[in-house]
C-alpha cells in the first residue's frame, strides 16, 4: 500500500512540476498571406524569379520557365569528359526554343544571356532567322550564328541495362 501512495505521491509531483516550469505564453495567431509570394530576392527587370529557373518571354509576355515549355538545343562543341557535359543535366548550358501559337516567330534562350533572342520564320518553312541568327527545324534542329553551327537538338542517350529487375525465385 505504501507502495502505490509513493507512487502516486511522485507521480503527482513530476506532473505539477511540469505544469510549474511551462511558460504560458499567449501567443498571436498566424495567418497565411493574402497575396502571392514569391521567395528569393533574384528577380530581374520584368519581376522573374531567376533562382526558381524563370526567364522572361518577349513572346510569351510572361515569366516561363523554358525547361518545361521549351525544346533543348545543346552545344555542339561538349566533347565526352568535359566537365561542361555534367551541366546538361543542370540546364546550365543549354539552350531552349519556344515558339509563338502561330509558329511565325522563335525566341531562342541561351545560358549566360538574359535577353533572349526573337526569330522570325523565313520564306522557306522550318527556318528562322534574324540578322545573326538562323535555326533549321526542319531535319536535326539546328541553331547557327553567322553561319556556324553552335547549337542542335539534344539527342536521346542510350542507356545499358546491366541487369534484370526482376527477383530470382530461387
Amino acid at each position: 500500500m505504501k507502495t502505490i501512495i509513493y507512487l502516486f505521491f511522485s507521480v503527482f509531483l513530476f506532473s505539477s512540476c511540469d505544469f510549474i516550469f511551462k511558460k504560458d505564453e499567449k501567443s498571436e495567431p498566424v495567418f497565411p498571406a493574402k497575396e502571392k509570394v514569391v521567395l528569393g530576392s533574384d528577380l530581374d527587370s520584368n519581376g522573374c524569379a531567376i533562382s526558381a529557373g524563370y526567364r522572361w518571354s518577349e513572346l510569351r509576355n510572361d515569366c516561363i520557365r523554358v525547361f518545361e515549355e521549351g525544346f533543348r538545343l545543346n552545344p555542339i562543341n561538349i566533347e565526352e569528359g568535359n566537365p561542361e557535359e555534367n551541366e546538361l543535366e543542370d540546364n546550365d548550358v543549354s539552350g531552349f526554343v519556344v515558339f509563338n501559337s502561330e509558329k511565325t516567330k522563335a525566341e531562342i534562350f541561351l545560358p549566360y544571356q538574359e535577353k533572349s533572342i526573337l526569330l522570325n520564320e523565313k520564306a522557306t518553312t522550318g527556318i528562322y532567322g534574324n540578322e545573326n541568327w538562323e535555326l533549321d527545324t526542319r531535319k536535326d534542329w539546328e541553331l547557327k550564328h553567322r553561319g556556324v553551327l553552335k547549337f542542335t537538338a539534344a539527342k536521346a542517350v542510350d542507356l545499358k541495362i546491366t541487369g534484370s529487375d526482376q527477383i530470382d525465385d530461387e
